[in-house]
């Protein structure tokens, strides 16, 4: 059975975040020798979404695997972000929050 693979991307720049990022892409079984375009499908906290041996993980690098390999999803690209865990409420809340000032209000969506 063909699986897909994993690709870390370190060092990633966001000007909304001021800070890098590591981005964490699966790519499908069929990806490197196919031309076909993947929807993509982009989920928050990346270094706790994906597998890592001997690491208590989400896995969702493996269960999207493996709807793919049983047919119960089509073939898709699924990238992952790495929070900043010390600034992760500020980062993951989409509108100012009185209480702390409008630093906390982001530019949602601006990576």
């Amino acid at each position: 059975m063909d699986r897909g693979w994993v690709h870390v991307i370190t060092e990633f720049y966001s000007k909304a975040l001021n800070s890098k990022r590591t981005f964490r892409v699966y790519l499908p079984p069929e990806y490197e020798n196919s031309q076909e375009r993947y929807p993509v499908v982009y989920i928050h906290d990346g270094q706790w979404s994906f597998s890592e041996e001997n690491k208590k993980r989400w896995n969702a690098d493996l269960i999207v695997q493996d709807l793919i390999v049983t047919g119960c999803i089509p073939p898709i690209i699924l990238v992952g972000v790495d929070c900043n865990e010390a600034e992760r409420r500020r980062e993951a809340t989409f509108h100012a929050i009185p209480s702390k000032g409008k630093d906390w209000d982001l530019p949602w969506g601006a990576w």
